[in-house]
């Protein structure tokens, strides 16, 4: 009789095999997830930045408020204003946070659009990036005349 025969089940080196397997496809799955989900909060990010500035773009050409408008930004904040110069103590700013995970570079922390022509003094440049992978990141260029350029 072969003793083989007689046992069920599997043994402790299949089982290990079908955990280790387990094992990997999850730590992909868990790298994957968090790659996306870095990736969506810095397009996020970014569209909020470009949204904000083409609001304050268009705020300016139309001449709402008899001012100008445009966005203050920091390294982990932005923020939206009416008028021709920024006032960190205005009721009417309106403050948007990035995610902890991202900072803001920029050639300028005023961009101001001016009234009825929408332009800005010179050129500039924003950058959103990853804290942990600054390669990763969002480039917003605004033009003389105020036109808003993503470059990356």
């Amino acid at each position: 009789m072969n003793l083989r025969q007689n046992q069920k089940g599997f043994s402790l080196l299949e089982t290990a095999i079908v955990l280790l397997i387990f094992g990997i496809l999850l730590a992909l799955a868990i790298y994957w997830y968090q790659n996306a989900n870095t990736s969506s909060t810095l397009k996020t990010a970014g569209d909020g930045i470009i949204s904000a500035l083409e609001k304050a773009h268009a705020d300016a050409v139309t001449g709402k408020n008899g001012t100008g408008a445009g966005i203050y930004l920091a390294s982990t904040s932005y923020t939206f204003f009416n008028g021709n110069y920024y006032d960190a103590s205005s009721t009417n700013n309106v403050v948007y946070s990035l995610d902890s995970s991202l900072s803001i570079s920029n050639t300028t922390s005023t961009i101001l659009f001016t009234r009825l022509t929408g332009a800005i003094g010179s050129t500039a440049t924003v950058t959103v990036s990853r804290i942990s992978s600054p390669s990763s990141k969002k480039v917003v260029v605004i033009e003389n005349s105020g036109d808003v350029n993503v470059i990356q």
